[in-house]
């Protein structure tokens, strides 16, 4: 009957999960987060994202949106070729539970591709509204949890994709000081799943409702003759969705029910402080740079608890939850644009570099390999094609905008106890974009 019985948890285990696979959509540490939000940032490395004013401002910089003089769109698309060492191959197989294990190789990771749309628009003479999206252009939205005993990045996952969404606002207090303030839109799931089966029928039932997840955020930024200083906040965002199960099944040996609960953060945005300044060296040299911590140590894995006094019973008592603990980390960055050039004598081109690093969350001494994370060092470059006013009718400037980055991961052996786990490799990421100012 024990052996019954555990073959019931395990069935239930599966049933729990495959029903928070389709029905659980919250957020992950955000794409944009990780590379940028147009290829602008992309090119200088995130160094101008708290200080430059652009129509993509709405997601770090709302107050920049007060410095726009005319209405501002812009689209581009983002490619991210995921080259990343097989941190699975630590998995501790076979799990206790006789869960089937997950064979994924994250060094065979697709690579990541994003259409992304911004848009900043004056609505007074102190007043500007900004929009920013992004779409994931293979899978509109993919949730994967993970158990205890596999490994995965913390960042670099082709598994974990959403769309993302920011509204924001700004206003100018002052000649010096501009505020802002905006909404990041997700959604969480709550609900419950009853499932009953015996030996001549079976019958399930399941309600689940969606809930608004609004995260908000907000900026300042302190505005001189040629130097802005730009501060970002950003709330956590590790809204739990929470899923009763209760099940039955009427087997010839007996009657197994089991009643429950699970709850799973799926993913999981920190909360973030950021600082960064832009100086104008003269009308053609800009300098960028800018500094964020990401507090990590708040962090909830996704791995989906279950809970109940059914469960105490089945496991005796052994049921462990997960023990990933992760730390606060910073990431720096700096960047130059040369304005105004005439390429070949043809094309007006702003050029563009930038270089960042990432400091891992991961501790020195992990409690778990769970999940995974490693330095992270960016070299980026791009330029814009400049055309001026495009036709009589639009009257608007053309812009055409290139990005590259290469990230280069620092290849580390993560060790807890007997298993081991190697992290490493690159990453390269292309964007390219049009902007328009009407």
């Amino acid at each position: 009957m024990n052996n019954l019985s555990g073959l019931h948890l395990n069935l239930l285990k599966l049933v729990v999960i495959i029903c928070l696979h389709i029905c659980s959509f919250q957020l992950h540490s955000t794409v944009s987060d990780t590379f940028g939000i147009h290829p602008d940032t992309l090119s200088l490395a995130r160094s101008n994202i708290y200080s430059k004013p652009s129509s993509y401002a709405a997601k770090d910089n709302p107050a920049g949106l007060t410095k726009l003089l005319k209405p501002s769109f812009s689209f581009s698309y983002f490619y991210t070729n995921l080259n990343l060492e097989n941190a699975n191959e630590a998995r501790i197989s076979p799990a206790s539970s006789r869960i089937v294990d997950d064979q994924y190789n994250s060094s065979k990771a697709s690579p990541i591709k994003n259409a992304i749309f911004s848009l900043g628009i004056p609505l007074l003479d102190d007043l500007a509204f900004g929009l920013t999206g992004l779409i994931p252009t293979t899978t509109l939205a993919t949730v994967y949890t993970s158990t205890k005993n596999e490994v995965r990045y913390l960042l670099y996952d082709d598994r974990s994709q959403r769309p993302e969404i920011y509204s924001s606002l700004g206003y100018r207090v002052s000649k010096y000081i501009s505020i802002g303030a905006g909404l990041f839109y997700s959604v969480k799931a709550d609900g419950t799943i009853q499932i009953g089966m015996s030996t001549t029928d079976a019958d399930a039932r399941t309600l689940l409702e969606l809930k608004p997840e609004l995260i908000p955020f907000g900026n300042l930024n302190f505005n001189f003759e040629k130097l802005t200083v730009g501060v970002f906040y950003r709330a956590p965002q590790k809204a739990r969705t929470n899923i009763n199960y209760d099940i039955d099944f009427a087997v010839p040996v007996g009657s197994v029910p089991f009643s429950g609960g699970s709850s799973l953060v799926a993913y999981y945005d920190p909360q973030i402080l950021g600082m960064g300044a832009s100086f104008d060296i003269n009308s053609k040299n800009i300098v960028h740079a800018a500094v964020r911590k990401n507090f990590w140590s708040s962090y909830t894995p996704p791995i989906i608890r279950l809970s109940g006094k059914d469960l105490e019973s089945y496991t005796s008592g052994n049921y462990a939850f997960d023990l990933v603990k992760l730390k606060n980390s910073y990431d720096l960055s700096a960047g130059y644009e040369l304005l105004h050039c005439n390429l070949f004598n043809r094309f007006e081109n702003n050029f563009k570099s930038g270089v960042a690093y990432h400091e891992s969350a991961l501790p020195d001494n992990p409690e778990s390999l769970a999940i995974v994370d490693t330095d992270r060092f960016d070299l980026s470059a791009g330029t814009d094609f400049l055309f001026g006013q495009v036709g009589k009718i639009l009257k608007g400037d053309l812009t055409i905008n290139l990005g590259v980055v290469y990230s280069i991961l620092k290849k580390q052996t993560l060790a807890h106890g007997s298993q081991l786990a190697h992290v490493g490799k690159n990453i390269f990421t292309t964007a390219g974009g049009i902007s328009f100012d009407y």
